[in-house]
């Protein structure tokens, strides 16, 4: 881990490179578990996401969204992350548009706006991004943030399923399994 140190502006640049966020975490624990300054492997990432940031670099503000959702380098923040997520959002990037999606979807707080994540959800799913089709397809499927209806759910989960979206293919099988739901999304 002592080599991490010194290489940890090639290992940095490949995790944003690639957007591997999972390895930064995976990096993080190691660090920690054995007790390696914590704030040494952050400070190089921080300054550098930071000025990439202010530049403007919609990577950057992706990442440092990614960042306040997870925790990782951060605390947890859904309104920051938010703040980052839609500003790449807003610009049409579609992984940005779903994550911004599911921090609405994950906000137990209710520190944000209700029902801001089929909006996120829809603008991605247009764009053919699988899992933004399938939550795009449960808020339907559930009401949230748009009014309930199993034909465009069912729509959604199909788009999804094609794309091999295994929720999507479950979420189908149930929607055909179960009565109620059968009967409701004939009538409509």
């Amino acid at each position: 881990l002592r080599m991490l140190n010194y290489k940890w502006p090639i290992i940095h640049r490949i995790v944003f490179d690639k957007g591997l966020v999972q390895i930064l975490k995976s990096i993080y624990t190691s660090c920690r578990t054995v007790k390696w300054g914590i704030n040494s492997v952050y400070e190089y990432i921080n300054e550098d996401i930071l000025d990439m940031v202010e530049l403007g670099d919609t990577d950057a503000q992706y990442e440092l969204g990614m960042y306040y959702m997870s925790g990782v380098g951060v605390g947890v923040d859904l309104e920051m992350a938010v703040f980052w997520l839609e500003k790449v959002a807003e610009k049409g990037f579609a992984k940005a548009q779903f994550q911004a999606g599911m921090c609405h979807h994950l906000d137990y707080d209710d520190v944000l706006e209700v029902g801001r994540c089929a909006y996120w959800f829809s603008k991605a799913a247009e764009q053919g991004h699988a899992r933004a089709q399938y939550m795009y397809g449960s808020c339907y499927f559930v009401g949230d943030g748009v009014d309930q209806d199993y034909d465009k759910a069912e729509f959604w989960f199909r788009k999804a399923a094609a794309q091999g979206d295994a929720d999507a293919k479950r979420m189908l099988e149930l929607m055909y399994d179960t009565p109620k739901v059968k009967t409701e999304a004939v009538e409509v």
